[in-house]
This record gives C-alpha cells, sequence and structure tokens, in this order.
C-alpha cells in the first residue's frame, strides 16, 4: 500500500468531519484540542473571552521566512482546513476570504484550561491567529490581554500556531492525490481569487492601476459565478 493511500485511509477513519484534531507540543509539555464550533457557540465564548494581543512580529516571520519557502498558500490552507473541519465561520467579507474558529482545550501539569482561537486571511496575507482567553478577575474585559504564562505563554503560543500550520500543510500533501472539489474563494480588499478547477490550484491577483483593472477583476468573479462546476460547497460565502 502506498503512502498516499495508507493517508487516506487513515484520515478517512480517525478525522473525516470530525471537526476535531489532537495536538501534542512536546517541548512546551502541553497536549492540546481544537475543536471547530459553529458561529452560534463562537458567539457565546466571544461574550466572556476577552482577545489577547495579537503576536504580529512572529506572523511577519511566517510570512517572510516561512510561506516564501514552502508550495502552501491560502488556497491549500483552506483546502486542508475544510477537509478537517467543514465550512468556514462568518467572517469580513470584504477584507477576509474566510475564518475558523476553535475551541482550545489546553492539557498542561495536570491542569486543564479553555481557550478560543479565530484563524482569519486578513487583506490576502496568509491567516492571523487570533487567541482569546478568560480575564482574570479583576482584569477589564474589554480590552487585549496579555497571555498568562504558567497557562498558555506567548512561547506556547507561537509553537502552537507552527505546530497547527505544520498539520495543516502535512494533511495537504497526504490529501491532494485524492482531492477534486472545484471551488473559488474572493477576497476584494486586496483583488485576490484563488481556488481549484481542472485539477489545479490557483491564484490570482488583479492590478488596482486604472478602471479596466477593477472591470477585468469583477468580470472574473461573474464568470467563476456563471460556471456550475465551480458552486460547490467550498466556495459558499457563508454558513448557517
Amino acid at each position: 500500500m502506498n503512502f498516499n493511500l495508507a493517508f487516506k485511509l487513515y484520515f478517512d477513519k480517525h478525522y473525516k468531519m470530525k471537526k476535531t484534531i489532537n495536538l501534542n507540543l512536546k517541548k512546551s509539555n502541553l497536549s492540546i484540542t481544537f475543536l471547530k464550533l459553529s458561529n452560534k457557540k463562537w458567539y457565546k465564548i466571544h461574550q466572556n473571552y476577552a482577545p489577547i494581543f495579537i503576536d504580529y512580529n512572529f506572523l511577519m516571520l511566517l510570512d517572510f521566512q516561512y510561506y516564501r519557502n514552502r508550495d502552501f498558500d491560502l488556497a491549500k490552507m483552506y483546502m486542508a482546513l475544510f477537509m478537517l473541519f467543514g465550512g468556514h465561520n462568518n467572517y469580513d467579507d470584504f477584507k477576509c476570504s474566510f475564518s475558523y474558529k476553535f475551541k482550545l482545550t489546553l492539557k498542561k501539569k495536570g491542569k486543564k484550561y479553555t481557550y478560543g482561537l479565530s484563524m482569519y486571511d486578513m487583506k490576502g496575507n496568509m491567516p492571523y491567529f487570533a487567541y482569546y482567553r478568560k480575564p482574570r478577575e479583576g482584569e477589564n474585559p474589554d480590552v487585549y490581554q496579555n497571555p498568562i504564562d504558567d497557562e498558555f505563554s506567548k512561547e506556547d503560543m507561537r509553537l502552537c500556531t507552527m505546530t497547527f500550520i505544520s498539520f495543516l500543510e502535512g494533511f495537504y500533501l497526504g490529501y491532494k492525490p485524492y482531492f477534486s472539489q472545484s471551488f473559488y474563494r474572493v477576497n476584494h480588499s486586496c483583488r485576490l481569487i484563488y481556488g481549484f478547477k481542472k485539477e489545479q490550484f490557483f491564484t490570482k491577483y488583479f492590478a488596482y492601476d486604472t478602471e479596466k483593472d477593477y472591470e477585468k477583476f469583477q468580470k472574473k468573479i461573474t464568470s467563476l459565478e456563471e460556471k456550475k462546476v465551480m458552486q460547490t460547497d467550498m466556495s459558499k460565502d457563508f454558513w448557517d
């Protein structure tokens, strides 16, 4: 049995549409369960959790030193996310093209903690990772929070982000020989269209220079909307 077929069988048995995965971060002695949430369940978490300061320096490092050296872009990450977790969550449909929301259950040194994670692409960039936690007594829940080092430190979050990205990339590499669903996604803010058609992933940026550039962008969207083969679940704007 070849590796790709073995991977497909293992995925179908253990992961397919369960909307949850487990990752072990041995360096941090940390186990994390990712549970994909519905929009309604994410709203409930969002009411009681506050965002942690986004680690922009690390995200920039990923952009300049990781993604640029790998064949793993938005189209391929979206494929991995969709096949593992199903339809995306609600998102800003001008600045973004998808979002995924997770409840994170952390186990560390015999204790359990609950966090939130929102993943979303922003203006054509690879996804931001925004983590959330419950404010401690005396903390203002309406402002960004600092990490809690003995629970989920900044370094833990970086390792979690990197491990999750690597997991998604590994999944993409193992599953791509069996992937055949046409789709397209649009990020209007940077005039980006990406997806999968005719057995190939594609990414296309459109220029900003003239009105004709905008017309070409809109014409391409219209042409994709008119193709029945492209109207798949992966192309849907929003889910319930």
